[in-house]
């Protein structure tokens, strides 16, 4: 029992509820509820009981944590992190690979001097594992904004607003940042030709993001 008020700060988050929102709702004070919260001071059986019925949960369930709600929203929060950490390695390394073609193998035009062939079979190469790479993080992002979506549908109740968009800035900043340095260095290549890719990888994100608003407001339309 000793991790309640970390329960009852998760079930307040996972509403969107303030302190305050809370406080009117059981006739408490904000700094009763925030204390409650913080572990200060334990709440008596009556007081969680009240809990449990603005929150629409157990007794059980603020007492010992572990819903079926909570456990799929930490499921669809470890997602979320293992894509933020596994699409920026994909994307770093197709451009890595696009910029050291160009820096190191540089191809110029006109007629091959001599001595180019090998500079020429190493740029290709090299090329042509920069666009199997990306091509890889391009059906890694679809399958992963697929993926998350289900999760997400599949909750008893919506993620967030807030936490929706904070996911999404957390992806837009580092699938750019993982090209970004390669697109300024590349002498070559412009910016446009690093940015099609993290680009197109938001705009899925973000569709998803407004296909989940639009389940959640149906479903609140439902319910009222």
């Amino acid at each position: 029992m000793t991790d309640i008020h970390s329960h009852l700060k998760a079930l307040r988050r996972a509403r969107e509820l303030t302190q305050e929102a809370v406080a009117r709702q059981m006739g408490l004070t904000r700094q009763a509820v925030s204390s409650h919260e913080s572990g200060r001071t334990q709440p008596d059986l009556e007081t969680l009981a009240r809990y449990g019925e603005v929150y629409g949960v157990s007794l059980q369930e603020i007492l010992y944590g572990g819903s079926r709600s909570e456990r799929q929203l930490r499921r669809l929060r470890r997602a979320a992190w293992t894509v933020g950490a596994v699409l920026p390695i994909c994307n770093a390394l197709w451009a890595g690979l696009r910029w050291t073609a160009s820096r190191f193998f540089p191809i110029q035009e006109g007629q091959m001097q001599a001595g180019m062939q090998k500079v020429w079979e190493q740029h290709r190469l090299l090329a042509e594992l920069s666009e199997k790479a990306e091509g890889l993080s391009l059906v890694i992002a679809w399958l992963a904004v697929v993926v998350l979506a289900v999760l997400a549908l599949r909750l008893e109740r919506p993620v967030p607003l807030r936490e929706k968009l904070s996911c999404l800035g957390i992806l837009t900043a580092l699938t750019m940042a993982a090209v970004l340095p390669f697109a300024l260095a590349d002498p070559v290549f412009g910016l446009a030709d690093y940015t099609v890719t993290p680009l197109r990888q938001i705009l899925w994100g973000a569709m998803a993001v407004l296909v989940l608003l639009t389940v959640d407001a149906l479903r609140g339309r439902k319910t009222t």
